[in-house]
């Protein structure tokens, strides 16, 4: 390889056009910015190392199948806590505590540890079926898709 250096009019930092070359085949122009002490090997230096970053190919690396699930499972608690908020408790926790206790909240609280159990198992069904091979849905599908709290 090889690399032309043209400089370019500018005031300031030195500015270049870095032509690299493959025998007679352009492969890339560059524009580089560099400092007031650097020459034309500088510049060489630069030019390839810059073009030989960008040749690296760029592979993202799919997530793992229990990366995907944790995305799921941590959906699924923030919507139970959203719904739990809903109805003016912290979290889903709280509101599940409530049905341990004689009180007027308890028949409530019942209904909504029922709600989240049965949530907890379509959705562990779902991931289960994902785990044998199943396309998972959408975040919104997977959330829509679990049963509605009616207290």
């Amino acid at each position: 390889m090889r690399v032309e250096i043209e400089h370019q009019e500018h005031t300031g930092s030195p500015l270049v056009t870095a032509k690299i070359y493959e025998g007679d085949e352009l492969l890339e122009t560059l524009t580089l910015c560099g400092t007031d002490d650097m020459d034309d090997a500088d510049f060489e230096t630069m030019a390839l190392e810059t073009y030989a970053a960008h040749q690296v190919p760029f592979v993202i690396k799919p997530p793992t199948q229990a990366e995907v699930i944790a995305k799921y499972e941590s959906a699924l608690d923030a919507h139970l806590d959203s719904v739990a908020r809903l109805h003016r408790y912290d979290n889903r926790f709280t509101f599940a505590l409530r049905a341990g206790f004689d009180g007027p909240y308890r028949a409530e609280a019942v209904l909504f540890a029922q709600w989240m159990d049965a949530c907890n198992v379509a959705a562990y069904a779902l991931i289960a079926e994902v785990k044998a091979g199943a396309a998972m849905p959408t975040i919104e599908e997977f959330i829509a898709g679990l049963p509605a709290f009616t207290p």
